[in-house]
């Protein structure tokens, strides 16, 4: 074999080797799921994400999980004279059937008299629940309290506390049933009394759904 032969060969020999390479790293299988190469696939809508369906199915766009959703008051709230449950204008949120969420509130309140406040949340019927709070006083070394935990739909909570303002967290855990509707705060005095009872504007509730 003379050089010419041996340089052809060469060549040859070169481009099999780079045939069998391209075609190894561009396999289907080991870049999606055997289903169609990476350059084939689809733009997609602009923000979504690559999501892995399994074994031998397509990957699919989809939209990022959300974050968690915040809900604050944008005004002052007064009850005067009432120990009548009502919902609170701002803090609730949408549950559909079979979500589970968790939440953390925060409520800024002010009283004119001795502190008198009862409150609860109320879920669409069948709903799984557990629910309580803290309770941090005005003056330094303060204690904070722990209520007890409450698992009941519209079962009440009564807080009393001198000093103003208070800062009263709330923590919930609800697994929904077959029913859609909201998760709602209530809340009034515990005793009427010809006073304001408020839930101050900046109070807010941070919930975030886990299933």
């Amino acid at each position: 074999m003379n050089w010419i032969q041996r340089f052809l060969t060469a060549i040859a020999t070169h481009k099999a080797d780079a045939s069998a390479h391209h075609a190894k790293t561009s396999k289907a299988s080991e870049i999606t799921s055997e289903q169609f190469l990476l350059a084939r696939m689809p733009r997609g809508t602009l923000g979504h994400v690559i999501t892995g369906q399994g074994v031998g199915a397509n990957p699919v766009y989809a939209a990022p999980a959300g974050g968690p959703t915040v809900i604050r008051k944008t005004a002052d709230e007064t009850v005067n004279d009432s120990d009548v449950l009502q919902n609170d204008d701002h803090l609730f949120f949408a549950i559909a059937a079979n979500e589970e969420w968790i939440v953390d509130m925060t409520l800024f309140l002010w009283n004119d008299s001795a502190w008198d406040f009862k409150w609860t949340f109320v879920f669409p019927v069948a709903a799984d629940v557990k629910f309580g709070e803290d309770l941090v006083g005005v003056n330094a070394g303060d204690v904070v309290t722990a209520g007890v935990g409450k698992k009941v739909s519209g079962q009440t909570t009564v807080m009393g506390h001198a000093g103003n303002p208070v800062v009263y967290c709330q923590h919930l855990w609800v697994l929904n049933g077959i029913n859609a509707g909201s998760v709602q705060l209530q809340w009034a005095q515990d005793t009427a009394f010809a006073g304001n009872l408020k839930v101050l504007k900046g109070s807010y509730l941070v919930a975030h759904q886990i299933a």
